[in-house]
């Protein structure tokens, strides 16, 4: 099986290289030296089919040559047409033209397929439409209805489609790889480490049971907002190759004149989208990361319909407080500040030119803020943030770059329902909110409880770890042969170091202590709040105070 596996590889290595070349691209694989596995037959047949396409621009034979290649690479072009930031604009917009571009499954195998799955389908189905509602690169969907009268929608997941997508990525990430090492443009770009970020996550897509884990949480969220609709799951007819889910139609949410046409009012719709966004940003910690028309419709209640819940974002508490100061820096037009926040969070290497990316982000984003605040265009701030970053190669992780893409949709869609929508009205509430709880007692004093759970292990593990540092130096006979010319001079260096060390041991072990006593309530009390704690502190706090003079003195911070 190895064997054949293997040569299933090299064979569908060598279809992937002739692919490559017969679009144009033939040069690039002579740089990186493998432009000899196609063989010199297939050569010549790759030089008469480039010159059928060397009069169509790049772009499209970029996205032709995906097209050819099969689901696995129509998934990835997909992938690429969301990140502006790493692909010109004119790229971008041929790539997304793969959203349509998926050839669907005949019913026949979708039945068979079903069959294997149910055995007989007919005791679970009333029908099941033959025409797919959607076609895409990882699953079909087709309306049916349950025996119960239930109207549902399968989601269908296309044979082999796992096998397939792991072996073209295999051998997509050692052409990356071999590409970095002859290209010096392929090595600043980290191609490899963007493949194995969009890898990972079609891996994810692939795997229905989390999808319809994240459905149930996002159902269970949102029960009680009458504005949403997440559509039921019928969990005991789902497995890893077909997702049964309630059925739901209506008017997709971008065709504006239909809407007004049905009566329902397009401002409270963009409202309750962008509320809806915002809750999973700033509350639940984790997002909808697919946001296009096509995957909300409005019912005929006026309820927004979500759909597709195959690519979800994370958003961990470092991300949501820096996001929370870029809405704050982006209202109050601080360039500065906003800079050394992506700086400081890793968005920007420390080695770029600060001093001029700040200079030219002021000129990209003056034009947008030089209006009222509440017009400034959100969508418009973020695609000029893309545009020094890729100048200046900006990193920005996946989860990262899906939420800016998500305000960037909300804004879009927002002004297209209501044209005086702003997002920034919405999102600076969150934004100041979370800023807020940062700052409030509750959040330090846990921050605080933490830190000195930290301090209580360091203190608690000393003994043992320095015994166990001495006892492996003694095993390893390990000599050490110092040769120091002002030997005073660094013993009282170490002596005050160790000094300072001992001290700051005390005072943490003061505070560690008085937390105790706060917490326990011990000894008499004062306001009910315990005076040995209280005490504990300002004895700390002045040991702080000295040791920080003593630090201050020496010139040694």
């Amino acid at each position: 099986m190895n064997f054949i596996r293997t040569f299933r590889n090299i064979n569908r290595l060598k279809e992937i290289l002739f692919v490559i070349a017969s679009h144009g691209f033939g040069k690039y694989l002579d740089d990186i030296y493998l432009s000899s596995l196609i063989g010199f037959g297939k050569k010549i047949i790759t030089f008469g089919r480039y010159k059928k396409r060397s009069a169509l621009p790049v772009e499209v034979r970029i996205r032709e040559m995906l097209e050819t290649l099969g689901p696995t690479f129509i998934k990835l072009g997909q992938m690429l047409s969301a990140r502006d930031d790493l692909i010109p604009a004119e790229l971008v917009q041929e790539l997304s033209k793969l959203q349509d571009s998926v050839v669907s499954i005949p019913f026949e195998r979708i039945y068979e397929k079903l069959t294997r799955i149910y055995k007989d389908p007919s005791k679970y189905f009333d029908y099941i439409e033959e025409t797919p509602l959607a076609a895409a690169s990882i699953a079909q969907v087709h309306r049916a209805r349950l025996k119960n009268g239930r109207d549902v929608v399968l989601k269908i997941k296309r044979d082999g489609i796992k096998e397939q997508v792991e072996t073209d990525f295999a051998i997509a990430l050692w052409i990356a790889n071999t590409a970095e090492k002859y290209i010096e443009e392929a090595a600043e770009w980290k191609i490899s480490e963007y493949l194995e970020e969009f890898y990972n996550q079609l891996l994810k897509e692939l795997d229905f049971e989390i999808e319809v884990a994240y459905m149930k949480k996002f159902r269970e969220f949102f029960n009680a907002n009458s504005k949403i609709v997440i559509p039921e799951v019928f969990e005991d007819m789902c497995n890893d190759d077909v997702i049964v889910m309630s059925y739901h139609s209506g008017i997709p949410i971008d065709e504006v004149k239909k809407l007004k046409k049905a009566g329902f009012n397009t401002r409270e719709i963009a409202e309750a989208g962008v509320d809806f966004y915002m809750q999973q940003v700033f509350d639940l910690r984790f997002f909808h990361g697919d946001p296009h028309a096509g995957n909300f419709v409005i019912d005929d209640k006026g309820r927004i319909v979500v759909f597709d819940f195959g690519i979800i974002g994370k958003i961990d508490r470092e991300l949501l407080i820096h996001l929370s100061h870029l809405f704050r820096y982006l209202i109050e037009f601080d360039i500065e500040a906003l800079v050394d926040e992506f700086v400081s969070f890793g968005i920007i290497d420390e080695d770029q030119d600060i001093r001029k990316i700040k200079s030219e982000l002021t000129d990209l984003l003056l034009p947008v803020y030089g209006k009222e605040l509440e017009r400034v265009n959100i969508k418009k701030s973020i695609e000029r943030i893309f545009v020094i970053g890729k100048k200046f190669k900006f990193y920005f992780p996946k989860d990262y770059f899906l939420i800016m893409k998500t305000f960037m949709f909300l804004e879009s869609i927002g002004r297209k329902l209501y044209p005086d929508f702003n997002m920034l009205d919405y999102a600076k509430g969150y934004a100041y909110k979370v800023i807020k709880n940062e700052l409030s007692f509750d959040l330090i004093l846990n921050d605080f409880r933490r830190l000195i759970m930290d301090y209580k292990y360091v203190i608690e593990n000393f003994p043992k770890n320095y015994k166990r540092l001495v006892k492996n130096i003694e095993n390893a006979e390990l000599g050490v042969n110092v040769i120091i010319k002002e030997l005073d001079e660094y013993i009282k260096h170490h002596d005050r170091a160790s000094n300072r060390l001992g001290f700051s041991i005390m005072i943490a072990f003061t505070v560690f202590s008085s937390t105790i006593m706060l917490i326990e309530d011990f000894g008499p009390k004062i306001y009910g709040i315990s005076i040995f704690g209280i005490a504990g502190f300002l004895v700390s706090m002045m040991m702080g105070v000295l040791l920080a003079i003593g630090y201050f003195r020496s010139g040694r911070l």
